[in-house]
């Protein structure tokens, strides 16, 4: 008897633990994304002088009317240009994989925002511009493609280390859902102190997470699993060193170059700079709304509109890992 009512116990728990794990699925299978998929970087590079004429009148956007044909022609016969585009078709194919990906991310969305308006979705090249590699205008959105090549792409060779580990296929929807959620969190702009930097950047994370579900915290932020286990091995010292060195508050602009931006790694200027990531503020920015959600009963459309940082953060009860 005893035995039977330990089974069923054990269900039950069981079943108590699927049910939470499953409110967190959201079901987005019904909503329709109207999301065109261009491939303008194939439409681009596999036209001629005779057909550029209808490439342009298709996509007028794309070809800003102060350039000449002839810069388009000398792109189109660019051997180098070529090889890349070879190589981008080489890596992703006809793109449906990713395609697909950014739909979800996009559904999700709708879900959580259902004012937002799908645009359509361009693929191009764009001479390794890293630093937008998603660009986002309402109605459009552009992919560069020879930003996503792999890691370990030799055209990636003169790149430092620490910006190539992201230069994959998978980061495309984490970046296309990070491109759109900047349009719609808001910053308050008179505020620029580090703290209201790293909940900001942890609003993006933690929505970014809520678009693309079954991504790991690992690609949601960019790190290594080694550079996540750092920050949880670390994240006490980390706190203790902002706080000690009164930074939360402080409004030096120095500060979000050694703690928010992207950099190889952060800079506490001590001897375990060399071992940390960079951004790691954003990544404590991250677990401060990760526990302003768990302790307060507040909607996604609540957390977007409050831009007081210190309201987030008294309210968050965040208390770092020991």
């Amino acid at each position: 008897m005893n035995k039977i009512k330990n089974t069923l116990i054990a269900f039950f728990i069981i079943l108590s633990i699927s049910s939470c794990s499953d409110t967190k699925n959201i079901d987005v299978s019904e909503i329709n994304i109207d999301s065109k998929l261009i491939r303008f970087d194939s439409l681009f590079y596999t036209s001629n002088p005779s057909t550029l004429s209808d490439l342009k009148k298709n996509h007028p956007l794309m070809f800003p009317k102060e350039y000449h044909d002839s810069v388009w022609v000398n792109k189109i016969n660019d051997k180098s240009e070529q090889k890349i585009y070879r190589k981008s078709i080489a890596v992703f194919g006809d793109f449906n994989e990713q395609h697909q990906e950014i739909i979800s991310a996009l559904k999700h969305i709708k879900y959580y925002f259902p004012k937002f308006q799908s645009p359509n979705i361009y693929t191009i090249l764009s001479d390794f511009d890293y630093q937008y590699p998603i660009l986002y205008s309402g109605k459009r959105l552009f992919i560069s493609l020879d930003m996503y090549l792999g890691q370990d792409a030799e055209e990636y060779a003169s790149f430092p280390n620490y910006l190539t580990p992201n230069m994959r296929s998978e980061r495309i929807k984490i970046d296309v859902s990070d491109a759109i959620l900047r349009t719609i969190i808001s910053k308050d702009p008179y505020n620029k102190n580090l703290l209201n930097n790293m909940i900001y950047n942890g609003k993006l994370l933690y929505l970014n997470k809520m678009m693309n579900p079954t991504s790991n915290d690992s690609l949601v932020i960019g790190y290594s699993g080694d550079e996540i286990t750092w920050c949880n091995n670390n994240e006490r010292d980390i706190w203790t060193y902002l706080v000690k060195n009164k930074y939360l508050y402080n409004n030096d602009p120095k500060l979000s170059q050694r703690f928010i931006d992207v950099a190889p790694f952060s800079k506490f200027f001590l001897d375990l700079d060399r071992e940390s990531p960079g951004r790691v503020g954003v990544w404590l920015g991250w677990q401060i709304v990760n526990s302003y959600m768990k302790n307060n009963n507040v909607t996604i459309e609540e957390l977007v509109k409050n831009n007081n940082s210190k309201d987030i953060f008294i309210k968050s009860k965040y208390k770092p890992n020991k």
